[in-house]
């Protein structure tokens, strides 16, 4: 019997998952977008690389849920869609924005999967967010000023604030803010100068784009009740995704989330 699971993906560190493409010769390295929504992504031949590798050395026993060159894996991997990265803000160092599109798309997910969508994760995702203003859902923040965007945020109405409960946050994370959902696709990815030196020489400059680290993504694995005790026991540790772990990027952590099934 086939289970749909969910995980949310935490950036303890930048992330940079390349996508082989350069911006017109102006940022050398892009990261991985969704080909529909133009958000960042991390595809899935990406993630299961991943955890394959965190895998063959911390937990090999369920390494057939991979599979090799001579046997299909036993469990499917979709790509890892983008729920919220951070913003930075003069009231907290940052929020977490979010857009309706990026939630309708988990709403989505969840319904194709067989899940029950929570109530207030439609909500949120039916929210009317006009360009330029967007909506924070604590009275603590109203009026906080978007630093990239040099935006004002404007307080959610009642109804709106109930729909961040501990679910939300969990997902989401905390300060969460929800932005229109073209302005949330224009928002610029921070782009890092990478520097190669040789013998305290500068051999090699370039321009690399990342997602920030405390984004939030959610992916599907579509697993066998067999090696999934294995699975989470080795989800314990923290999954090293994408490029430049000598530096330090692309640590996440993965957590398996309980939902209601329609089945």
């Amino acid at each position: 019997m086939k289970i749909n699971s969910f995980y949310s993906i935490r950036c303890l560190t930048n992330l940079h998952v390349g996508s082989g493409e350069t911006n017109l010769g102006v940022v050398d390295n892009l990261v991985q977008k969704d080909t529909n929504t133009k958000l960042p992504t991390i595809h899935s031949s990406s993630l299961k690389g991943a955890l394959r590798e965190f895998f063959n050395h911390y937990q090999p026993a369920i390494l057939p849920v991979f599979g090799n060159t001579e046997k299909p894996g036993l469990w499917q991997f979709l790509q890892a869609d983008l729920l919220s990265r951070p913003l930075r803000s003069d009231m907290v160092p940052y929020f977490n924005a979010s857009s309706p599109e990026a939630i309708k798309q988990f709403v989505t997910r969840l319904k194709d999967m067989n899940h029950q969508p929570p109530e207030e994760l439609i909500g949120l995702s039916e929210m009317e967010v006009q360009s330029g203003q967007p909506i924070v859902l604590s009275p603590n923040y109203a009026n906080a000023t978007i630093e990239e965007m040099d935006w004002t945020a404007k307080l959610a109405d009642n109804n709106q604030r109930g729909f961040y409960t501990d679910f939300i946050k969990e997902w989401f994370g905390p300060n969460l803010v929800i932005v229109n959902s073209e302005d949330f696709r224009e928002i610029p990815l921070p782009v890092i100068a990478r520097n190669h030196l040789e013998n305290g020489e500068s051999k090699n400059l370039w321009y690399e784009e990342i997602v920030p680290y405390d984004s939030r993504f959610v992916t599907v694995i579509i697993e066998t009740e067999e090696y999934q005790e294995g699975f989470l026991e080795g989800l314990g540790g923290f999954v090293q995704v994408g490029a430049n772990a000598s530096i330090g990027y692309g640590l996440c952590k993965f957590n398996p989330v309980k939902l209601n099934s329609h089945e």
